[in-house]
């Protein structure tokens, strides 16, 4: 895999950020409607900068843990939203994503999740990608359906109060909320295993 990494979906383009999409990051990073749904607070025009110095940084480490992404419409340059796979254990991988508001309902975030997974199976040999989301974000689970995701039970909870989004496979979305749903997708080859033996069921269908 070799540095700068570009993957096309069937609407949109995942590529390396580089220092000249700040201000479009800015834009669904300082959207209080977009990061509503993430682990973070909306952030200013700085943090905007840090965050596209830190995915440069971390994407040309060797080994690289790391794959993130802006995404841009086939047809245009402009970051309309981004989406991630951090690595996780042996194989494994936690992904994430974003969209701006104001192109929310076109299917981006499908097409550039669908893109990612496909990748980090493909190409980065992965076998286990889960996503953390709340149990209110209707759009984000119907994101992770589509792409064959299955729901499991929390594997981790907490008594004391934490970041949003912070634990692997509960979602907190507040420290007063419930813990979300943990969704988990594995590869077509372990699928295929699964079937084949009595007791063990898949995770997610060939989606």
């Amino acid at each position: 895999m070799t540095y700068p990494i570009r993957i096309l979906g069937n609407q949109v383009v995942l590529h390396e950020f580089s220092l000249e999409d700040v201000d479009d990051v800015l834009a669904i990073i300082g959207d209080d409607k977009v990061t509503t749904w993430l682990s973070f607070d909306s952030r200013n025009r700085d943090q905007a900068v840090a965050m596209i110095e830190g995915a440069l940084e971390r994407a040309q480490q060797e080994p690289r843990t790391e794959f993130y992404f802006g995404v841009t419409k086939r047809d245009g340059d402009r970051v309309i939203g981004f989406a991630r796979i951090g690595l996780s254990g042996v194989q494994a991988g936690k992904l994430g994503y974003a969209i701006a508001a104001t192109e929310w309902g076109r299917s981006y975030a499908t097409d550039a999740a669908r893109a990612l997974v496909t990748y980090a199976f493909k190409e980065i040999g992965l076998h286990r990608i889960t996503a953390a989301i709340g149990s209110d974000n209707a759009a984000s689970i119907a994101v992770v359906q589509q792409l064959g995701f299955a729901a499991r039970a929390c594997c981790a909870t907490t008594s004391s109060p934490t970041e949003r989004g912070a634990t692997a496979c509960c979602s907190p979305f507040s420290p007063t909320s419930g813990a979300g749903d943990g969704w988990t997708a594995r590869s077509l080859r372990q699928q295929n295993q699964a079937h084949r033996e009595p007791g063990r069921r898949a995770e997610c269908s060939d989606a």
